[in-house]
């Protein structure tokens, strides 16, 4: 039997919440939308304003949500809720903006573009900088000239948002341009205040690129202990383990930049290799989520009644992880079940008296 291992989750780009301020531009409904039943039957006229808001509420919470079960239940809604506008006013510009978000988030990219690039064509969407926003974000990657256009026009609605001086700056970096990349890095991360850690990552890529590595050294580590604080404030979550991976490998880099420039200094020998071991005891944090996921598997597949063996580990894999009112839990049915189970009492006494179990 092959399992597969899921790592991350759907493509999420990091959109501000909903534009709540631009529907309030949108007229109150002062007569039933089109396509609804006046006729005094069973049908309701449809708030297509309140379909657009329940939308975008639930497209801000998928942004926050990663189960998977609950993902596709909140992507279901969002689309359910655009086909009804689209239905009851064909011409609303909303539906637009609300099919972009969702098929990008549902991995449908093209459609996507094709949506979000209808919607900015509207009156509502020239006006929108979110939307110039996201298209800025799908084009970055293989067209920045695009996408430079897109974060442009975003900035002229929103001058200083950090998200739109990051995107230029990548954008500029992608383009040859490290001055005014390093310039635009600079103003994304102050305006900021210093706390998104994508930004200060990119900041000290691109001071690195242009060979500014002391300054590239120091950016790194803080950005560096942002994510060691945010793993240990998310103890249980894989995410935050992986965004710290990233920052050791950008630390290491600078690092041997370092030494590239000046083998003769002691120093950055001993500092790469204290990183070096600090990376290497993260990725078997990473690691023990993959074990998980396979017994995850293994549970769902299993009988757990039949399995006390494979439920026993599942609760100290849970425990190793940091995820220990869930283990306890685990362990607990299991002795529920057989109370003479001493693997279960040994894990679960374990986790009681506050020791460490071991994977």
């Amino acid at each position: 039997m092959f399992f597969k291992v899921i790592h991350g989750a759907l493509l999420v780009l990091s959109l501000a919440s909903a534009p709540g301020a631009a529907l309030g531009q949108v007229p109150e409904q002062t007569e039933p939308a089109r396509g609804t039943d006046t006729s005094g039957g069973a049908a309701s006229p449809v708030d297509v304003d309140q379909l657009i808001r329940e939308a975008l509420a639930n497209l801000d919470e998928l942004e926050r949500v990663e189960d998977p079960a609950m993902r596709s239940r909140l992507l279901e809604e969002v689309l359910d809720r655009a086909r009804v506008v689209q239905e009851s006013d064909p011409d609303n510009p909303w539906a637009k903006y609300v099919f972009g978000r969702a098929y990008l988030i549902s991995g449908r990219a093209g459609d996507a573009i094709d949506y979000m690039q209808r919607f900015v064509r509207t009156r509502e969407g020239r006006n929108e900088w979110r939307a110039h926003r996201l298209l800025g974000d799908m084009f970055v990657g293989k067209f920045p000239r695009l996408a430079q256009a897109s974060y442009q026009r975003a900035i002229a609605l929103k001058p200083g948002e950090p998200a739109l001086l990051h995107g230029l700056s990548v954008c500029a970096a992608k383009t040859g341009d490290l001055d005014e990349a390093i310039r635009l890095a600079e103003e994304a991360v102050l305006a900021d205040g210093r706390r998104t850690i994508a930004y200060q990552h990119h900041y000290a890529r691109t001071l690195a690129s242009r060979g500014r590595l002391a300054e590239a050294r120091h950016v790194a580590l803080a950005v560096l202990a942002l994510a060691e604080k945010a793993a240990r404030e998310q103890r249980g979550e894989r995410e935050p383990l992986e965004v710290l991976d990233k920052q050791h490998q950008l630390v290491i880099d600078v690092i041997d930049g370092l030494i590239r420039d000046d083998p003769g200094h002691a120093e950055n020998y001993v500092e790469i290799v204290k990183y070096l071991r600090a990376r290497s005891a993260n990725s078997i944090e990473i690691a023990r989520f993959d074990v998980l996921d396979i017994l995850e598997a293994g549970v769902t597949e299993a009988r757990p009644d039949r399995a006390p063996r494979l439920m026993v580990e599942y609760g100290r894999t849970l425990a190793a992880v940091g995820r220990l009112e869930q283990a306890m839990a685990v362990l607990k049915d299991v002795l529920a079940a057989d109370p003479q189970n001493s693997e279960a009492r040994k894990a679960l006494a374990e986790l009681q008296g506050g020791e460490p179990v071991g994977d």
